[in-house]
C-alpha cells in the first residue's frame, strides 16, 4: 500500500480505465464530530490490462475530491493483486477508522449497500449492477376510482414522513439517500444499528454524553442520514424509547417503500399487486350500517369534548392480508374466545400496515406510551381511544391532510387475563384484557403472538 502514491485529479471521469471490478460505497456519521462524509473506493481496469484504485470522498452536498492510485515506483499497475491489495487495505482502513485528535473519538465508516451510486466514477455513477424487481400486474381501466384515491393519499403519506423526517429523497427510482437508492439490505442494518441505540435506553432514557450512545446514534445516522444543524445537539440524537419507536416506524415505512419499488408510483393494480393486499370498497350496506354504529356508540365519554369526538366515518374498506388471514385461519380455532376491536395508527403507517399487517414492536427498557401491558398488538372497545393515537394525541404526527384511519380487528383472545393497572400476562393466558379503572380512562385489549390477530377493515375518519 505504500508504494501507491494518490494524485488528485479533476473530477470523476475514468479515459482509459473503463472498468470497475469492484467497489465500496461507504458514510460516516457522527455526533461528537458533527461528521457526515462519503468515502467511496473502486479497482478499476484499462484496456491495456492496467489497473489502478479510484476514491471519491468528501462532505455530503458539500466538497467533492478525487484521486487515483495507478502506479508503482512511477510504472503502471500491471497486477490485479497489487492494485486489489491496495483497494482492500484501504476499504478495511476506512471501516476500522482512526481517532479524532480533539475529541479521542475513533471515526470510521460504514459500508452502505447501493445498488445505483450517485458518487464515483462514471463507470458506477447511475448505472445499477443489480436491480429491484416488482411483480408486474396488468393494468385495467375499471379500477375503483375510491381505491385509486386512498392508495394516492396512502402513498403520499408515506413519501411525505420519510422525506420530512430524514435526508432521503424520493426519486422516480424509489427511496434514496445521496449515495444512491436505499435497498432492503440497507434498511435491515439500519434496523440492527437501531437495535444498538435502543439496547442503551434506560427507563429514564439515555445520557447523550455517554460515548456508548453517541457512538450506537452515529451507527444508525450512518445509515438512515437526517438534516441536521451545524452542530448536531442532544436534541437530535435518539435518546428515548419513543423517539426509538418513532424510527422503527420511520423504518416500517421505509421498508414498505423499498419493496413496492416502482408501483410506489405506478397503476392502482400496480399497486395493489406490490402490497399484495385484497382492498375493495365496503358496498354490504347492512355491515355498513353495523360498523357505522360499533364507532358511534362506542365512543368513550371521557372524550366528549376532544378532537376525536366529532369524528365521523367517511368511508369504509374491506381489507385481507393473505398471508395473515391464513396464519390467523390457522389459530383462531386454537384460541378462540374472538373480539372485534379497533385500532389506530398515523396515517403515514397505514400503507407498511396494509402490506405487512400489525406487528408486535420490539422490546423497549423504558415507558413506552400505550405499553403499560408488555410487547403485543394494542387494540381497543372504544373508536375514540384508538382515533386518538391516528390523529396525533399520543405523539404521532399528526397528518394534513383532514382524515384519519382506524382497522377493525378481530383479536383470538383465548384465555383472558383482567387486568386493572400495569403489568405483564401471567403464565398460561394468551390476552390481557385491561379493564377501565384506577390508571386507565378505558379498557385495551393485548393478544401476544401474530397470529391472534386479522386485520378485516379500514374506516377512513373525518370530522
Amino acid at each position: 500500500m505504500s508504494d501507491l502514491k494518490s494524485k488528485r485529479v479533476q473530477d470523476n471521469s475514468v479515459g482509459e480505465f473503463t472498468e470497475t471490478i469492484e467497489y465500496h460505497v461507504m458514510h460516516q456519521a457522527n455526533v461528537e464530530t458533527n461528521a457526515n462524509k462519503f468515502f467511496c473506493i473502486e479497482l478499476q481496469k484499462s484496456k491495456r490490462g492496467h489497473f489502478r484504485v479510484f476514491t471519491h470522498y468528501g462532505r455530503l452536498g458539500i466538497t467533492d475530491v478525487y484521486e487515483v492510485r495507478d502506479n508503482v515506483g512511477g510504472s503502471p499497475i500491471t497486477d490485479e493483486g497489487t492494485a486489489r491489495d491496495a483497494f482492500e487495505s484501504l476499504h478495511d482502513k476506512k471501516l476500522h477508522g482512526k481517532r479524532d485528535k480533539e475529541s479521542g473519538e475513533l471515526l470510521h465508516y460504514v459500508d452502505v449497500d447501493v445498488v445505483s451510486p450517485t458518487v464515483g466514477s462514471e463507470n458506477i455513477r447511475g448505472k445499477a449492477e443489480k436491480t429491484v424487481k416488482v411483480k408486474g400486474a396488468i393494468d385495467t381501466s375499471n379500477a375503483d376510482p375510491r381505491i385509486t384515491k386512498l392508495l394516492d393519499q396512502l402513498v403520499q403519506e408515506n413519501i411525505h414522513n420519510i422525506t420530512s423526517c430524514t435526508s432521503i429523497k424520493f426519486t422516480a427510482g424509489g427511496y434514496a439517500t445521496e449515495l444512491g437508492p436505499v435497498t432492503p439490505q440497507h434498511v435491515a442494518r439500519a434496523r440492527a444499528a437501531l437495535d444498538g441505540v435502543n439496547a442503551l435506553i434506560g427507563k429514564d432514557g439515555a445520557d447523550a454524553d455517554d460515548d456508548r450512545v453517541k457512538k450506537a446514534n452515529s451507527a444508525y445516522f450512518s445509515l438512515i442520514p437526517k438534516a441536521f444543524s451545524m452542530r448536531i445537539s442532544a436534541d437530535d440524537m435518539i435518546l428515548t424509547s419513543d423517539a426509538v419507536l418513532k424510527e422503527f416506524d420511520i423504518l416500517d415505512q421505509l421498508e414498505t417503500g423499498v419493496k413496492m419499488g416502482a408501483a410506489m408510483t405506478g397503476s392502482t393494480n400496480q399497486r395493489l399487486t406490490a402490497l399484495g393486499t385484497d382492498i375493495e370498497f365496503l358496498n354490504d350496506l347492512d355491515e355498513v350500517k353495523r360498523i357505522k354504529a360499533y364507532v358511534r356508540g362506542s365512543k368513550a365519554g371521557n372524550h366528549r369534548g376532544t378532537d376525536v369526538w366529532d369524528y365521523d366515518v367517511a368511508a369504509i374498506y374491506r381489507v385481507r392480508l393473505p398471508s395473515e388471514r391464513s396464519r390467523y385461519d390457522a389459530a383462531v380455532r386454537r384460541y378462540g374466545n374472538v373480539q372485534e376491536v379497533f385500532h389506530g395508527s398515523a396515517n403515514a403507517n397505514i400503507l407498511s400496515i396494509m402490506k405487512g399487517g400489525l406487528i408486535i414492536p420490539p422490546s423497549t427498557a423504558g415507558h413506552v406510551t400505550g405499553r403499560m401491558f408488555g410487547d403485543g398488538i394494542y387494540g381497543a372497545s372504544n373508536s375514540t381511544k384508538s382515533l386518538n393515537y391516528s390523529i396525533g394525541y399520543w405523539g404521532a404526527r399528526r397528518s394534513g391532510s383532514g382524515n384519519a384511519f382506524l382497522f377493525l380487528a378481530d383479536f383470538a383472545m383465548g384465555r383472558t387475563q383482567t387486568a386493572t393497572s400495569s403489568c405483564h400476562p401471567q403464565r398460561g393466558y394468551d390476552s390481557i384484557w385491561a379493564k377501565k379503572g384506577s390508571s386507565l380512562y378505558n379498557d385495551e385489549l393485548i393478544v401476544y403472538h401474530l397470529d391472534q390477530c386479522t386485520l378485516k377493515y379500514l374506516i377512513e375518519m373525518r370530522n
